[in-house]
């Protein structure tokens, strides 16, 4: 493989799960212990628009694609879903957790 995984969902998936564990757990001492991590995923996740439209880009080749006949894509549907679903969990996590300024 030309890069180090090809998981691109992975990191969106991470804020994802914490959202619901916060949500059915109501354990906020483990968000606020992760929270730094949290925040890499976000840091992450924001890196990689390099069009600035809000959607994650595939411009580096680490999503879920099989050819790129005639070419790689710029986005995939499921990267772009998943980023904006990704977004709305770590904005409610931001909030949870006093972050407010990142939860806007």
């Amino acid at each position: 493989m030309p890069y180090e995984y090809a998981s691109a969902d992975a990191t969106a998936l991470l804020p994802m799960v914490m959202n619901d564990y916060l949500r059915i757990s109501g354990d906020r001492d483990f968000i606020n212990a992760h929270w730094d991590n949290l925040l890499r995923a976000w840091q992450f996740e924001c890196s990689h628009d390099a069009d600035g439209d809000g959607l994650y880009d595939n411009s580096v080749g680490t999503a879920w694609v099989e050819s790129w006949i005639p070419s790689m894509p710029k986005q995939e549907i499921y990267l772009a879903a998943l980023d904006e679903q990704a977004s709305n969990a770590f904005a409610n996590l931001a909030r949870t957790t006093g972050h407010n300024d990142l939860g806007r």
